[in-house]
């Protein structure tokens, strides 16, 4: 496994919250806009469920971001590494 899929929820939570607060939009103005249940809002923005796409999509959208902006980069592995240097 490359990556822990619970720290990657986890992650992903943190950047949505900072990107929340960097925007100054609260999670009942993100539920508002996107449609998203209040407390399955409440439980991806703690990390404690995974985001799904297309909520994932709907929250950039309020925070005035691409979905990818919302994803921790992943770990080069030393293939990538390897592929690198050979080029």
């Amino acid at each position: 496994m490359l990556y822990d899929m619970n720290t990657f929820t986890e992650s992903v939570a943190a950047k949505v919250r900072a990107r929340a607060a960097e925007q100054r939009v609260t999670q009942k103005d993100i539920s508002n806009k996107t449609g998203i249940a209040p407390s399955t809002l409440g439980r991806r923005m703690t990390g404690v469920n995974p985001w799904d796409t297309d909520q994932l999509a709907k929250v950039a959208n309020v925070l005035d971001c691409l979905p990818g902006d919302l994803i921790p980069q992943w770990p080069k592995s030393a293939v990538d590494e390897a592929v690198e240097v050979a080029a």
